[in-house]
């Protein structure tokens, strides 16, 4: 008869556990590092529908500094109509574009509700009724300094590969078990003596699979591939994110220099519409020109204005190549 109890205790498991936490640890790095490449690219669809509510914003400023325009040369060919100056057919002419300036705005107006509601929508907030500001366009981009989220996804999953491959280190060490047994039995320990006593047995167990000894090999050129395979990913999406930085510093060059053409030709075709309003007032040219000029004026406004949003898009274009803020 007997009544033992034992008591087993890992004295060293080859480093299975550890090796297992880390890989745990590695994989949920991934994991995170792949969220935060996929949010880096809904914040890329927020700039881009941010911008063209700004656009919009500065095409419907554009339409009513033309309709105020318009409308002043209405007042004016009414009061030459009353002195029998003008003709009605030039008041008819003024209106129509009147009308189509309206119509113009209201179209413009809608396009911003709806990018209102995209922005909402990708926000999770109540965009409608909220001015939006206008972002500086003299921030100075370091392009050659490159931040992106995908970056730490690298190395995440090379710290996975590194993890995984210890992993299989610790799968072909042994392990050591410190067991304990203790009790109390007729006979004890000594056979000879039929008697009650207590017994006390210590030792220590290895325990060794080989199994995967077998396959070693082809795992460890598996996790060599990956980590390879992980390192062209990187150098890849370096040289092609450099190519596109290259390119949209190019982009943001040729926007200064156009917004820089665009004050000119603003300045000139406004001194060529107050010249047009004064020569219409003396009869020497035709409302139809008149009208002509003052589109001119309109037309290169608006191209300044949708330059200066180009630039900003190509700008912002350019620190989200980049990774910058």
């Amino acid at each position: 008869y007997s009544l033992t109890a034992s008591l087993t205790q890992h004295i060293w498991d080859g480093g299975a556990s550890s090796s297992k936490r880390a890989a745990v640890k590695a994989d949920a790095e991934v994991s995170r590092g792949q969220t935060e490449v996929s949010l880096y690219s809904v914040r890329s669809r927020v700039q881009n529908v941010y911008l063209g509510i700004l656009l919009l914003d500065e095409q419907i400023s554009q339409n009513r500094l033309l309709m105020e325009s318009l409308m002043r040369n209405a007042d004016e060919v009414k009061a030459m109509m009353d002195n029998g100056m003008a003709y009605k057919s030039d008041l008819d002419m003024v209106n129509v574009n009147i009308l189509d300036c309206r119509q113009q705005t209201d179209a413009l107006c809608a396009d911003r509700a709806a990018y209102v509601r995209m922005l909402s929508l990708l926000t999770g907030q109540d965009m409608s009724g909220k001015e939006l500001a206008v972002p500086s366009d003299a921030e100075a981009v370091d392009a050659a300094t490159v931040l992106r989220p995908e970056l730490d996804l690298y190395a995440a999953r090379m710290r996975q590969n590194e993890a995984r491959m210890k992993q299989l280190n610790a799968n072909i060490s042994p392990q050591f078990d410190l067991t304990l047994q203790g009790g109390f039995g007729r006979p004890g320990l000594n056979m000879l003596e039929n008697e009650f006593a207590p017994m006390f047995v210590a030792g220590v167990k290895m325990q060794w699979n080989i199994a995967p000894l077998y396959t070693r090999k082809n795992d460890i050129r598996k996790m060599e591939i990956q980590r390879r395979d992980i390192e062209l990913e990187k150098e890849t999406f370096l040289f092609n994110t450099e190519l596109d930085a290259a390119q949209q510093q190019t982009e943001v060059d040729k926007a200064r220099m156009m917004l820089e053409r665009d004050d000119e030709i603003i300045e000139l075709r406004e001194s060529i519409r107050r010249a047009g309003e004064e020569q219409y007032r003396n009869g020497t040219i035709k409302m139809t020109d008149l009208m002509d000029m003052t589109d001119d004026e309109h037309d290169a406004r608006l191209a300044r204005s949708v330059h200066h949003i180009q630039l900003l898009m190509a700008i912002y274009d350019l620190k989200n190549t980049v990774g910058q803020k």
